[in-house]
């Protein structure tokens, strides 16, 4: 081996120990890398209890709905009891009418048919006959999913939305009148407290574009 092959490999030993030296962290980047690892060894093991945590949750709300189910008869009247519970919370007196089924309910005249709902006792839908849309379909007066009919009812402190209620059509209207002829719509919204409601009415006019109402409280 001769002197320039001697001299190459004393440079490159010492360029290995050059960059073994300087390459290696500092006792503050070593400190740093321990805390590191301790915040990710602390997340992983937070994200395990939190994942432990939400499994015997659910176990146990499995359980629970189990056990609910298999419990003798008098369980169903314990789930209604709890709804019962939840519904005076919410509506008060008014919690009779907050459960229910929609039915709709149309009535045509010489200018419009209107379609009237029990849920919030209001007008879901109204089509004008003598007037059609640029592209000659039926015109509606406003549209039916984007409109928004509510009134807000202070009752022994709570605020009762109508749109959450359920009303009784009193009695079946008229559904095509014309002329002079009238069909009223009388809506009830019943309460807890025997001959106290929440009562909607409206005349519509066979011949006539205007439609009475009346709110009142009985």
């Amino acid at each position: 081996m001769d002197r320039n092959t001697t001299i190459g490999f004393i440079l490159i030993a010492a360029i290995l120990v050059g960059y073994g030296y300087f390459s290696k962290p500092t006792e503050e980047e070593l400190a740093q890398q321990k805390i590191e690892q301790l915040r990710v060894d602390s997340l992983q093991q937070v994200e395990a209890a939190e994942a432990k945590l939400a499994a015997e949750q659910a176990d146990k709300t499995i359980a629970l709905d189990t056990a609910i189910q298999t419990l003798s008869p008098g369980a169903d009247s314990i789930q209604l009891a709890a709804q019962e519970l939840v519904l005076n919370q919410q509506f008060g007196l008014f919690a009779p009418a907050a459960k229910g089924a929609e039915k709709l309910t149309t009535v045509e005249n010489n200018k419009f048919k209107i379609t009237f709902s029990n849920k919030g006792a209001v007008v879901k839908d109204v089509v004008l006959k003598e007037y059609k849309t640029y592209e000659q379909e039926a015109l509606h007066l406003f549209d039916p999913t984007k409109a928004v009919q509510d009134l807000i009812v202070e009752v022994d402190g709570k605020t009762i939305h109508t749109k959450d209620l359920f009303f009784e059509l009193q009695s079946a209207p008229k559904t095509s009148i014309t002329g002079e002829t009238t069909s009223t719509l009388s809506y009830v919204a019943a309460t807890n407290i025997p001959n106290t409601n929440l009562q909607v009415t409206y005349l519509v006019r066979g011949d006539d574009y205007r439609v009475d109402y009346n709110i009142q409280k009985n």
